[in-house]
């Protein structure tokens, strides 16, 4: 019983872990000369002018206007 609820634990804590590596996209957003910090602040700047912070909801279109802001700022996809 102790060993079918530690296995029970372990695979609680390791599945979601393994689940996000999955899922991570294969690229990133960068600029010349930027930091995280640049970034961050690019990207509220950008929810809020494409309304991504009115109700939450995220749609594809919402996330292309944000991308396209971004770039607009000079951001740049780039492969991992």
């Amino acid at each position: 019983m102790l060993r079918s609820g530690l296995r029970l634990c372990a695979a609680l804590t390791f599945l979601p872990l393994a689940a996000c590596t999955l899922f991570q996209p294969g690229w990133h957003w960068e600029k010349a000369g930027a930091s995280v910090a640049d970034y961050e602040a690019d990207l509220r700047f950008c929810k809020s002018q494409t309304g991504q912070y009115n109700d939450g909801t995220v749609t594809g279109a919402s996330v292309r206007r944000i991308q396209t802001c971004l770039e607009q700022h000079g951001w740049r996809k780039r492969q991992d």
